[in-house]
């Protein structure tokens, strides 16, 4: 009974081997190599629709960020005031400190960790 308990309090969801995503209700937070980005709901889900739009969704249950096509470069502020830098290569997030670079595999896990703990 214990490790059940122990699973449903979990929510940090590793990236990779230097990032990691912290959930709480209302908030993720972002560990990179050298920095650290906090995203609140709203910023969260705003993100996913800019990504979506940007790397398109494919068939089926997950993402598809394999499309080769002509990609919209930009940068966007969220509604936390985090500065969000879009490109082929994936995501760069930063607010006050250093950035955290999410590549698309680190993009892919970010997004579904978020469907499953920011609901």
């Amino acid at each position: 009974m214990i490790k059940l308990k122990q699973l449903l309090t979990e929510k940090t969801v590793k990236l990779s081997t230097m990032k990691d995503a912290i959930f709480s209700p209302d908030m993720v937070q972002l560990l990179g190599k050298k920095g650290k980005v906090g995203l609140d709901k709203k910023s969260v889900h705003k993100l996913a629709k800019i990504v979506r739009t940007q790397f398109g969704k494919g068939k089926g249950m997950g993402w598809s960020f394999t499309t080769e096509g002509k990609l919209n470069e930009g940068s966007v502020t969220l509604p936390n005031g985090v500065k969000v830098k879009i490109d082929f290569k994936g995501l760069t997030l930063q607010s006050k400190g250093k950035p955290v670079f999410l590549d698309r595999d680190e993009m892919m896990i970010f997004f579904k960790a978020t469907a499953r703990y920011l609901k």
